[in-house]
């Protein structure tokens, strides 16, 4: 290998090692950009200023995990989108996934019978499972808890 090689080799390592640093800084800095002309995926003042009052943690625990179609795999996408950015502005704000039909079958009852006290009912999916057609519940629901408050949304 001559010198041409050789600073060629070092110049393709350099690039390669600047893309993994810069990789690793990425994934640690939620960084957002809204190209839409309308502002439509930007917060808004009034939402800034409410969740900069914001003085104690608000964790906000999202029904949205497990296997899910494909829209409602773009909804908890979005929505996980939406609570990175509340917490960029508030780190009080925390938040979670859960999988409502995770556990046991006792557990899922259960459940599901809190949920459904607290006003959040299932929307049944039909969903292609190789040849067979599967009915599935999904919660595409958020339930945020401040205090001793707790609101479904």
């Amino acid at each position: 290998m001559g010198k041409r090689g050789m600073k060629y080799g070092i110049q393709t390592i350099l690039i390669i090692l600047i893309i993994v640093i810069l990789n690793a800084i990425a994934q640690r800095i939620n960084f957002f950009v809204d190209l839409t002309e309308e502002k439509r995926f930007t917060l808004t003042e009034s939402t800034e200023s409410l969740l900069k009052d914001v003085d104690d943690i608000v964790l906000i625990d999202i029904l949205l995990e497990g296997e899910l179609a494909s829209s409602f795999q773009r909804l908890k996408n979005r929505t996980e989108e939406i609570v990175k950015q509340f917490r960029s502005v508030n780190p009080l704000i925390e938040y979670k996934f859960t999988n409502p039909s995770q556990g046991s079958v006792e557990e899922i009852n259960q459940l599901r019978q809190q949920l459904s006290k607290d006003g959040i009912f299932p929307r049944n999916l039909l969903v292609t499972e190789g040849t067979q057609r599967v009915e599935k519940l999904i919660y595409p629901y958020a339930i945020i808890k401040y205090g001793e408050r707790k609101i479904p949304v």
